[in-house]
């Protein structure tokens, strides 16, 4: 029980409960407190913060880089992303708006997910390109950078099955569709 409290107060809330916590499980003798406990932590704050960091992490909710994302839009974004852990909203849902957000970065949460690809000073390419590696990697799992430059044959089989069978074209055609974006 001890152990069970420990890890899943970790993996739900990166927090160590205390040891009035760890007492209060522990001696508890009803049947279903694992369940409970389950539940306890998913509706806690900690809960939120947790992942709500993870998310913000995941979709870099910072103001550095080019810093094209000004503190509304950043501030915006986080909250977003509060929002949709705390409401417990589908991940789909939330990627699907990630990826068609529209409106004015420092208005609207969404368009700050495409706006953190902006290669300020760079070809209008390489935005194209960093926006599909954005998209693939936090979308579908799949760090596509590698190909954007070279064809995955010969080189990635150590590292990626599935890559090492793409091509820059392919890429390439992926980041067209991104160039329809504004």
């Amino acid at each position: 029980d001890a152990e069970f409290l420990r890890r899943l107060s970790l993996d739900l809330t990166g927090r160590i409960p205390s040891p009035d916590e760890v007492n209060r499980f522990v001696t508890d003798p009803s049947p279903d407190k694992r369940q409970g406990l389950i539940e306890q932590l998913m509706a806690s704050d900690a809960f939120i913060d947790y992942w709500t960091f993870f998310y913000s992490n995941q979709f870099e909710v910072t103001s550095r880089y080019y810093n094209f994302i000004g503190i509304p839009g950043r501030n915006l974004f986080y909250q977003y992303l509060r929002d949709f852990v705390a409401k417990d909203r589908s991940y789909a849902q939330v990627a699907s708006e990630l990826i068609s957000g529209k409106g004015d970065s420092h208005k609207v949460a969404p368009p700050n997910f495409l706006v953190r690809a902006l290669q300020q000073g760079d070809p209008v390419q390489d935005t194209w390109d960093f926006a599909t590696d954005r998209f693939t990697k936090n979308f579908l799992g799949i760090r596509s950078e590698c190909i954007s430059c070279h064809n995955g044959a010969h080189h990635l089989e150590p590292i990626n099955l599935y890559l090492s069978k793409r091509t820059r074209d392919e890429f390439w055609r992926q980041s067209a569709f991104m160039s329809r974006t504004n």
